[in-house]
């Protein structure tokens, strides 16, 4: 009887053996097609958000493949983050400074941080209006502690799945500093949570955070000297009457 278990016995570990292969290929084969499909979604979901002149890239996108489509990009030795990545740099035709981040575990595209600058609340708030008409009214207002007292830093997002938006407005000694960072979800909430930032849970929080600004900013802004502009043309009309008069006279 022991004999034929001893008989028996390599034909069960070969079962064995190959009913495991077999498992973890299956595995490997679902695992390699999930991959596939988050990608394709990254993919599909970038090239709503981003600029027409940018959709050549998208979250995901190999580094290899990134360099090739983005050839003006410059590789970024000095910049460093919490999350190591590395860096590389544009400047748009249009002046704005991007910033693409790859990770470097996966050696692709994790972050594009659009980097400009705003003049005015008013100006601020027309391109609010337009976030809000491109990327719906599902957002989230948040205010970061700053480590300049001097400065102030708002977070701006707006939660997609699986890539979202979000806007860091740095304010202060008259500058307003825009960063629209496009990243995943994830990223977006790790760099939120990283800063300690709070929440506002108001209702229309983004608009009333605005009217502020542009209150302030109408009573701050100085007088425009038209007062001067009219008393020196009203000088004048009262200078040619008076010549007309004269040669009336004459």
């Amino acid at each position: 009887m022991w004999l034929v278990r001893i008989k028996i016995l390599p034909l069960v570990l070969v079962v064995i053996f190959i009913f495991y292969h077999l498992s973890c290929s299956n595995k490997n084969k679902g695992n390699a097609e999930r991959e596939i499909s988050d990608k394709k979604e990254l993919k599909s979901a970038s090239l709503k958000i981003l600029p027409e002149s940018f959709r050549n890239i998208w979250i995901g996108i190999s580094e290899d493949e990134f360099k090739i489509a983005r050839k003006n990009a410059v590789f970024q030795a000095s910049r460093s983050d919490p999350d190591e990545r590395k860096w590389y740099r544009e400047v748009d035709k249009t002046g704005v400074n991007v910033w693409y981040g790859i990770d470097r575990n996966s050696q692709s595209l994790a972050v594009i941080q659009f980097a400009n600058s705003i003049p005015t609340w008013k100006m601020f708030s027309e391109h609010a209006k337009l976030l809000l008409e491109k990327y719906g009214t599902d957002y989230e207002l948040y205010q970061c502690p700053s480590m300049d007292p001097k400065y102030k830093m708002t977070r701006l997002l707006f939660p997609r799945m699986p890539v979202s938006i979000m806007e860091a407005v740095l304010e202060g000694e008259g500058v307003i500093a825009v960063t629209m960072i496009v990243s995943s979800l994830k990223d977006a909430r790790k760099a939120i949570e990283r800063q300690r930032c709070i929440k506002i849970d108001k209702e229309e929080a983004m608009q009333n955070w605005i009217e502020e600004k542009l209150k302030i900013e109408e009573k701050t802004r100085p007088k425009p000297p038209e007062d001067i502009f009219l008393k020196k043309n009203n000088a004048e009309s009262l200078q040619q009457e008076e010549e007309k008069s004269q040669t009336g006279k004459k």
